[in-house]
């Protein structure tokens, strides 16, 4: 075989094993998504009614909490072997908020995470 045949494909399955062996989990994409959702969490306490009346009576720590554990629960973790991806409901539309590849999660703008907390069901 050509060495530079063999080269590239010494490349390519180092590579495609990097991919596999470093795809974030599940817990490393609700972290992310947990410090995207802070960000958003303080954008929304601006806007939402809910929200001020929380941040009013002191409680805009536990919403805050309540709001990220419900994230967490509604996230769908889909593993590609070489990539992984996570979405949430909001309404009856999948929302994509993560991709992971090489051992880092990509996350979706503060805006797309923000309509979670705009259409976040507050009573259980």
């Amino acid at each position: 075989m050509n060495k530079r045949l063999v080269a590239t494909l010494s490349i390519v399955v180092a590579l495609v094993l990097l991919l596999f062996l470093t795809r974030p989990n599940k817990t490393d994409h609700a972290e992310a998504i947990s410090e995207t959702l802070s960000a958003a969490f303080e954008n929304a306490a601006a806007t939402n009614t809910i929200m001020q009346d929380a941040d009013r009576f002191g409680l805009q720590g536990l919403v805050g909490y309540g709001l990220k554990k419900g994230l967490e629960n509604e996230l769908n973790y889909h593993d590609y072997l070489l990539f992984t991806t996570t979405h949430i409901m909001i309404g009856h539309k999948k929302q994509f908020v993560g991709v992971g590849v090489f051992g880092h999660v990509f996350t979706a703008k503060e805006e797309n995470i923000q309509k979670y907390i705009e259409n976040f069901d507050w009573l259980p």
